[in-house]
């Protein structure tokens, strides 16, 4: 029982998304597989694509034109876990719950 309580904190469901992901089973997949697997754990794995943006600006006293092109990437910046990791946190917990107390009605 001491499980499953330990098991009610907030810091439940990262714990179950950073160890599925970190599993070491995880490297002897292809890694096509096992982005696709990530993907599912996190709510944004992969970056997107280099963007390029153009900002052109005028001043109104010399009438000149500065344009900066630059490229920007945008991180993978949300490691939170994803719907399916909760799910899982949370069947997990319910089952610890269930276990002693099945066991000990039966």
């Amino acid at each position: 029982l001491w499980a499953a309580v330990s098991k009610l904190g907030p810091w439940f469901t990262p714990v179950i998304q950073v160890m599925t992901a970190n599993h070491p089973l995880l490297a002897l997949l292809p890694n096509p597989l096992q982005n696709g697997l990530r993907s599912l754990l996190y709510r944004n794995w992969r970056p997107t694509t280099p963007t390029t943006s153009t900002t052109t600006a005028t001043t109104a006293t010399t009438a000149t034109t500065a344009t900066n092109v630059g490229t920007s990437m945008k991180h993978r910046a949300d490691f939170r876990p994803s719907a399916i990791v909760t799910v899982i946190s949370t069947f997990g917990t319910i089952s610890e719950f269930m276990f002693p107390i099945l066991c000990l009605c039966g």
